[in-house]
């Protein structure tokens, strides 16, 4: 990179919060660890999702480690969807004197100084965390954004498909509904093999439900979620033996996993058209434009070639002239009356001034016909 500015940015890996809290009275004599440790408590997996790294020192400053995800050149929506997530996790964090960061500031080094006040730079890691996508950020924690922004901003215009965009707690409560559609769909058609897979899927999508509605787990929930598992287990046409797939499901209590959705796709070995058939809210894997064209040429290229069809015939009678096939038609009708008085191949060239190829092929052709 040239220098550290916006247009050299070429990828982006990190989005960072800074939290001046200094700046508010009430928090002015606090050291570094005590914010930290306020901050796990009221807004982290609430507010706004637990970072992967904090930078303190004389202030602190949350960081999120995205997977990589690289600018296009002559587009900005990957930049703009960066900056908007650290304006919306900024905005949470108001209380504390947070300040949305630039996207190419950098990030100091551990156990640098601080040359304000010569307090040493340190990391706080949190090795649980999920390191999200910007598109996973911006479905599990961002608000969707007012028609009139978008009219405003000319980038879109109203679509007549409203696309949703879910929290965690509502995305789960959707997931665990569309597993049970699954399973409906599966008993209909006598299909066994999934069924260790939406279990497993089914109790953890229960748990997360839970933990993103109550900000931490219970003794209660694990009994709850292994309790509903176990009745969706029963729902099967087959069903495992309870104690069996309590053991084989039994993971989820230690870790719980946030899916995308091409994950879950694959993992249910689903395709587009089962999940629109099925009518899955949450579960699903949007057509791309190549897809839709594809679809829509199919649905429609019958009717339109019939349409083109007719139209150029209408134009040629318009203009009185004849289509190629009509054309090539009455060449061969006239090659075979010529032929029948005895005319050579040069001469019938000549007087219908056409090459010796397609004399050749119309004679051919008018062979096979069995007219000569």
């Amino acid at each position: 990179m040239r220098s550290g500015t916006r247009n050299n940015l070429f990828c982006i890996n990190a989005i960072a919060v800074d939290v001046d809290y200094k700046n508010k009275k009430v928090f002015k004599d606090l050291d570094p660890k005590q914010i930290i440790n306020l901050l796990e408590l009221d807004i982290f997996d609430q507010a706004i999702p637990m970072p992967n790294l904090i930078e303190y020192g004389n202030q602190i400053r949350l960081i999120y480690t995205v997977e990589p995800c690289y600018i296009p050149k002559d587009r900005d929506n990957v930049v703009v969807l960066a900056q908007r997530i650290s304006e919306v996790f900024a905005d949470e964090l108001k209380d504390y004197g947070a300040e949305k960061q630039n996207l190419e500031s950098y990030y100091r080094v551990p156990q640098s100084t601080n040359s304000k006040n010569g307090a040493e730079i340190n990391f706080l890691a949190y090795d649980n965390t999920i390191r999200y996508t910007l598109r996973e950020l911006q479905e599990l924690w961002l608000d969707e954004l007012p028609k009139w922004y978008k009219r405003r901003k000319g980038r879109t215009k109203d679509k007549k498909k409203v696309v949703k965009l879910h929290n965690v707690y509502t995305l789960n409560c959707n997931r665990i509904r569309d597993l049970e559609k699954i399973q409906a769909h599966l008993n209909s058609i006598g299909e066994t093999n999934l069924r260790a897979r939406l279990c497993f899927l089914y109790r953890n999508f229960y748990l997360i439900k839970e933990k993103y509605q109550k900000g931490s787990l219970t003794k209660e929930d694990f009994k709850n979620a292994e309790k509903e598992m176990l009745r969706f287990n029963n729902n099967f046409i087959e069903p495992y033996r309870n104690h069996v797939i309590e053991v084989s499901t039994r993971s989820v209590n230690h870790t719980q996993y946030l899916y995308k959705n091409e994950t879950l796709l694959n993992f249910l070995e689903l395709t587009w058209e089962q999940c629109e058939e099925l009518g899955l809210d949450s579960i699903y894997k949007p057509k791309t434009k190549e897809q839709i064209d594809k679809d829509y040429y199919k649905k429609n290229s019958k009717t339109k070639i019939e349409k083109a069809k007719n139209k150029y015939k209408e134009e040629l009678k318009a203009k009185g002239k004849l289509s190629k096939k009509e054309e090539v038609s009455q060449r061969r009708v006239k090659i075979k009356d010529l032929l029948a008085e005895g005319l050579t191949q040069k001469d019938i060239c000549l007087q219908m001034n056409i090459s010796k190829i397609t004399y050749i092929r119309d004679r051919k052709a008018l062979k096979e016909q069995g007219l000569i």
